[in-house]
């Protein structure tokens, strides 16, 4: 109880520290400093912190775990486990625990007491406010790690809670991220591992409860249970969910590769009746090295629709049609492609042209237009 107690007050103390200096990432490997991500710089305190021993690291994860028989099933099936933990008068974090070397290796990043706002995350509201008007359906927010994806979602799950009265709202997360109060809303929160086994039972669970919005935290693309779970929930509720994507329509042909050959064409399907629309977010840099978030927006409409129900949406290494729809004609509907999102950006003097086209797929005419002033064949159309 004495090394819990010495490990206890350790992570007490570099929490501590790391909050005063700013710190919103942490890196506890054995037998080297703790690293303090600042900004974009990451740093150790020798002198200020000491270095983290095997058995320190050994009691953290024993103490924060505490007596989840599934999170220490995962860590000990999966090599690592994921879980939100409060630490009393310091803040809540997000741990990720694996292992390197043989010994625990963890990863800790600090979770905001409050959820932003569309204005305070610089995010065009306007643009997709309207997703929480929806009473049914699956909304997606894609990306890569550390784009802001829960960040947006949860923007869109409290602008919910403020202007819906009387909705019913399921949230499941691994771990939690953010904590909602009810306002307009009834809110439940759960954690796979703590709350909940899975995002499928928490899915059967949440529609016997008539649940208006369901969320789900993150799916992956090898995990079919969930993204089943997502869709069959869709058909009653409006679900919100993030994934890991590189663009809206490799999202879309995640969900529908990942199911079994057997489903995968009444998936298809379903989907190209329940989605409502995709989100692909990065964070760029501004003029002044802060990250503004870039969305790519594209909405299910009766074209999306037919490319998604046609198989135009392959995962045969060829060009993805929706893409091309969406680079040429989504303006015109509503939506917005990567290219205009960066491009807008630019021109409105936000951030650089350099970063722009550092992130646009079609770099060149990016550099065309932002650079050079003029269009190539395939801008002229989309400009």
């Amino acid at each position: 109880m004495d090394g819990m107690n010495v490990a206890q007050n350790l992570l007490d103390s570099i929490l501590l520290f790391g909050n005063q200096q700013g710190a919103r990432d942490y890196f506890l490997m054995a037998n080297e400093y703790p690293i303090f991500q600042i900004g974009s710089e990451s740093r150790t305190f020798p002198g200020e912190t000491p270095k983290i021993t095997p058995d320190h690291l050994k009691a953290i994860v024993e103490e924060t775990i505490g007596k989840s028989a599934l999170l220490k099933e995962n860590l000990q099936k999966k090599l690592y486990t994921e879980f939100s933990h409060v630490v009393q008068g310091v803040g809540r974090y997000r741990f990720h625990v694996g292992y390197q070397r043989s010994h625990f290796d963890i990863s800790i990043r600090r979770l905001l007491d409050e959820v932003p706002s569309f204005e305070e995350l610089n995010l065009p509201g306007d643009e997709i406010k309207d997703l929480a008007e929806l009473h049914n359906g699956l909304v997606l927010i894609s990306g890569a790690a550390d784009n802001g994806k829960s960040t947006t979602l949860a923007a869109l799950v409290d602008h919910i809670n403020q202007t819906k009265p009387g909705r019913r709202i399921t949230i499941v997360e691994s771990p939690r991220e953010f904590f909602f109060r009810n306002k307009q809303c009834y809110i439940k929160q759960k954690e796979i591992g703590r709350d909940t086994i899975s995002y499928n039972d928490a899915g059967r669970s949440a529609r016997r409860e008539n649940t208006n919005v369901l969320v789900f935290g993150e799916i992956f693309s090898e995990d079919a249970p969930s993204i089943r779970a997502a869709i069959q929930a869709s058909n009653s509720a409006l679900v919100f969910a993030t994934m890991h994507a590189n663009s809206a329509s490799a999202a879309i042909n995640g969900l529908i590769y990942s199911l079994p050959d057997v489903e995968r064409e009444e998936s298809r399907l379903t989907l190209s009746q329940l989605l409502r629309a995709v989100i692909y977010q990065i964070l760029v840099k501004t003029y002044d090295e802060t990250l503004w978030p870039c969305l790519e927006i594209l909405r299910n409409n009766y074209m999306v629709s037919s490319l998604i129900r046609n198989k135009e949406c392959t995962d045969d290494g060829k060009p993805f049609k929706i893409d091309e729809y969406l680079f040429r004609n989504g303006r015109a509907e509503g939506m917005k492609s990567l290219f205009h999102a960066l491009k807008d950006l630019a021109e409105w003097g936000i951030i650089p042209p350099e970063e722009a086209i550092k992130y646009a797929r079609e770099k060149r005419d990016m550099e065309l237009i932002l650079l050079h002033g003029h269009f190539s064949g395939i801008t002229e159309e989309v400009s």
